[in-house]
């Protein structure tokens, strides 16, 4: 039996995120995926800006900008009668970082000091071609064992970890891997979840199924200036509702349609009727139909059996949220894993995982249905639910909350007394933030994302917090190397690490003269002095005392 303190079951971008972020903290991991190979579908289109946050603490966010779209191409979205013409309205506005990722850089370095931008622009990249990125990292890699085309049947749990059984999906050969914890990133239809009897919040199927179709085109690009395909086109020709995707700037290109062709259409024919371009070359790769939910599961497991991703939600991909949640859950939960593997990390420290990223899928889970409902209404010309039908150039900048919403991306807080309290929070008294899933405002209220801001000599202060522990953040003027809170961490053997920042514009942001920074980048605390019971504030935030 091999023995791994963390087991990941499947191998989609949330089972490998997890197996890198563990990874860079020195944690060995066994990941199993039944399929054989990485996807061969463009499937999602985009990594947001938080996720794109997090693969920079990773170390990967240039391998994912080069395997995606051309870091000098625009992101521009449109409201068009046809995809090639006849435009009704263009969403490309550099200032929400729809630009080329180099002028988005360049945006993001002017507003270095206020916190209202993230440390990172989003980027268009297929799935098709991020899995192979971050596969190949893992490969590489010495503590991950990377297992594709290996099915798990059976997870057992007893009070010293989990018992993993898996099998070959061709030879039938067996493989017994025994884990401290097991992680079930297995998808909508995930075994992990079942086998803990956990059952999703929400109805199934309402709004019918969607069908869609891949294909390619060599010549399609020479149809747009300089050669280079809107992001997403939404189709209003009446005679032809559709939107498609160009996720990667490139030769591929995804046609989303409610209604599939009719029986014995030529497909081809089909989608040339949306380009409304006869004369371009058209392959099609592949065609089907999929069910667009609104799901999240009832919790997000306990014990030693945890799921994150497509096992603990489902979104219709208006908004691009599905994939991107379950990135940030897995950044959440590994550092967690890491502190009890090593530790430190209290008895309720795990479980936090569930009272913080639960009620968040919950929130965002309303975002989509809110970025579905204005899609609806552009395609079929119903206004936000009534009757009443308005002309399309009326409603088609309401579009712009499907690209542009980082409250929904990273303006939420942990500790929100309304969506859940995160029990390794301590936010005092301070009243709750500031929360719209279009809009953020930075704050560094414990519960809530460090704002991002960059120091006078150009570095960014997310790149000088510690990845396997928590950071003071002294912007007191008198910074010293140990005080109470230190001295309380070691007595525990919490990593703890003092950044003295002295820059004005930062204390403005930050409004505290004391930051505690979690690995993931979320307050834990913060306040003008240093606690009066330093010993109790480490034991709250490493997951020792409930709250």
């Amino acid at each position: 039996m091999i023995q791994v303190p963390i087991v990941i079951v499947g191998g989609g971008p949330i089972g490998m995120t997890l197996a890198l972020a563990l990874a860079q903290q020195g944690v060995r991991s066994v990941l199993f995926n039944a399929r054989e190979e990485t996807t061969t579908h463009p499937r999602l289109d985009v990594v947001n800006v938080r996720s794109m946050e997090i693969y920079r603490r990773l170390g990967i966010d240039n391998a994912i900008r080069t395997a995606g779209n051309p870091i000098g191409q625009h992101q521009n979205v449109m409201v068009s009668r046809s995809y090639v013409g006849d435009p009704i309205w263009t969403f490309g506005d550099e200032l929400k970082l729809m630009g080329s990722t180099l002028r988005n850089r360049e945006i993001i370095a002017e507003r270095h000091k206020d916190g209202t931008y993230p440390l990172e622009p989003m980027h268009r990249v297929a799935q098709m071609r991020l899995e192979p990125v971050l596969k190949s990292l893992l490969d590489a890699n010495p503590l991950c064992e990377v297992l594709f085309g290996w099915e798990v049947h059976d997870i057992e749990e007893n009070a010293n970890g989990v018992v993993v059984h898996a099998e070959h999906v061709r030879t039938g050969k067996q493989r017994t891997v025994f884990g401290e914890y097991a992680v079930g990133c297995d998808g909508p239809d995930s075994g992990t979840r079942k086998r803990l009897g956990i059952e999703y919040l929400g109805l199934r199927d309402l709004v019918g199924d969607a069908f869609i179709v891949h294909f390619r085109s060599k010549g399609l690009q020479a149809k747009f200036e300089n050669g280079v395909p809107p992001w997403h086109v939404w189709s209003a020709n009446p005679r032809m509702r559709a939107m498609v995707v160009c996720p990667n700037g490139g030769e591929d290109y995804v046609m989303h349609k409610g209604v599939p062709a009719a029986p014995g259409e030529d497909l081809s024919g089909f989608v040339q009727k949306f380009l409304n371009a006869p004369d371009v070359d058209l392959e099609i790769v592949q065609k089907g139909i999929w069910k667009p939910q609104f799901l999240v599961a009832e919790t997000y497991g306990r014990g030693r059996i945890w799921i994150a991703g497509d096992a603990a939600h489902q979104y219709i991909p208006t908004g691009g949220m599905g994939m991107n949640t379950g990135i940030a859950e897995a950044y959440n939960l590994a550092w967690k894993l890491v502190a009890v593997l090593r530790g430190w990390g209290g008895k309720h420290l795990v479980e936090s995982y569930d009272a913080e990223r639960q009620p968040v899928a919950l929130s965002t889970r309303e975002h989509a249905r809110r970025c579905a409902g204005v899609a609806s209404a552009l395609l079929h010309g119903v206004n936000d639910g009534d009757s009443m039908r308005v002309p399309v150039e009326v409603r088609a900048d309401r579009m712009e909350r499907l690209y542009f919403a980082w409250g929904a991306e990273f303006g939420y807080c942990y500790a929100n007394k309304e969506a859940g309290n995160s029990p390794i929070i301590d936010a005092g008294d301070d009243p709750l933030p500031f929360y719209h899933d279009l809009e953020y405002r930075p704050t560094t209220r414990a519960g809530s994302r460090l704002p991002s801001l960059f120091r006078e000599d150009g570095s960014a202060v997310f790149d000088l917090l510690d990845r396997e522990g928590f950071t003071l953040l002294d912007l007191s003027g008198c910074p010293a190397a140990e005080n109470s809170l230190t001295q309380a961490a070691e007595a525990k053997k919490v990593p703890l690490k003092v950044q003295a920042i002295s820059e004005d514009y930062a204390r403005d942001v930050y409004a505290a003269d004391y930051v505690l920074v979690r690995p993931d980048e979320y307050v834990a605390w913060r306040g003008n002095k240093l606690p009066k019971n330093p010993e109790a504030l480490i034991e709250r935030v490493r997951g020792n005392a409930h709250a």
